[in-house]
């Protein structure tokens, strides 16, 4: 149990030098420009009576969390669609107070930045069964969801969704703003697969896609490492089969899920070169002698 803390220790200190590397140059870029900075962000809410599902299951009272930024212009024809990734919500740029979280493609989505909102309307929309269910910034339908018909949580009896089905959320949140075709659609990782997914579709709305670090389809390998992913949580003795509560979570599954993400989304190389950044030697002589102790990179990242 003790090497196990060490490894989540380590593989935590590794995500958070990669995320920190990565917003320090957001920040970075942004800050340095006060006249790029959007104005505050409001958070708005969409429902739909009742949404059918790619599957044919039928889902009532649907709620969505969605932002922009920019002005739409006189004939709906400036909009960029941003779909989010797999553990992202629709913060997509901008704080929600002065000192609050920047979106997290804030260094790509502004005044004179690479999606201009000074030209471009850009909207995003969260996901069906979103990760951040229980966030305050967050709003979803999904499994934490309560079942209109029992009166309590949906858990693992929520309908199946796909990428197809958050599509045809976007859509009827885009048609009940007027709007029937898009700029472009962007979006990474998961988000590609909806943008992939939006311009096969409805070809009609998208003249232009940027799929960022996606894929059209899962083969055999991702599905697998998938699967591999959702394990830890399910051996978490708080998941219960799904039906856990927003006070216990499973979230000692949560870590070691993430702990594998994220060693499979980074390089050997890079992730090599952050543990050398860490401290990290093959050869420890405290955890040699007390296998209980922990190795000196996880002194050193705790400093």
């Amino acid at each position: 149990m003790q090497l196990v803390t060490h490894v989540q220790n380590y593989m935590l200190r590794l995500a958070l030098v990669s995320l920190c590397w990565l917003s320090s140059i957001a920040i970075a870029n942004v800050e340095s420009k006060e006249q790029n900075i959007l104005p505050l962000v409001e958070k708005q809410v969409f429902t739909l009576p009742s949404l059918t599902l790619l599957n044919g299951a039928t889902i009532s009272n649907v709620s969505v969390g969605w932002e922009a930024y920019g002005e739409l212009n006189a004939d709906k024809s400036n909009v960029v669609l941003v779909t989010h990734y797999f553990s992202g919500s629709s913060h997509a740029a901008g704080r929600y107070t002065p000192e609050g979280a920047l979106g997290y493609w804030d260094a790509l989505i502004g005044p004179g930045k690479a999606i201009d909102t000074s030209t471009y309307y850009v909207i995003s929309v969260d996901t069906l069964v979103n990760l951040n269910a229980y966030s305050d910034t967050v709003t979803t339908t999904g499994p934490a969801s309560v079942n209109p018909e029992t009166g309590t949580p949906w858990g693992l009896d929520f309908p199946v969704v796909t990428i197809r089905d958050f599509v045809n959320v976007q859509k009827a949140v885009l048609e009940s703003l007027g709007i029937s075709k898009l700029h472009a659609v962007v979006g990474a990782s998961m988000g590609s697969m909806q943008a992939i997914d939006w311009a096969s579709a409805y070809p009609d709305w998208v003249p232009r896609m940027i799929s960022v670090i996606g894929a059209g389809e899962s083969d055999a390998w991702t599905t697998a490492a998938l699967e591999q992913w959702t394990t830890p949580i399910k051996v978490d003795s708080r998941w219960k089969q799904g039906n856990y509560s927003q006070e216990e979570q499973p979230i000692d599954g949560l870590v070691g899920s993430l702990m594998l993400i994220t060693q499979h989304a980074l390089t050997p190389a890079f992730f090599n070169q952050q543990g050398q950044a860490l401290g990290y030697q093959q050869l420890e002589e405290a955890p040699m002698r007390d296998i209980r102790q922990k190795p000196y990179y996880c002194e050193l990242a705790a400093l």
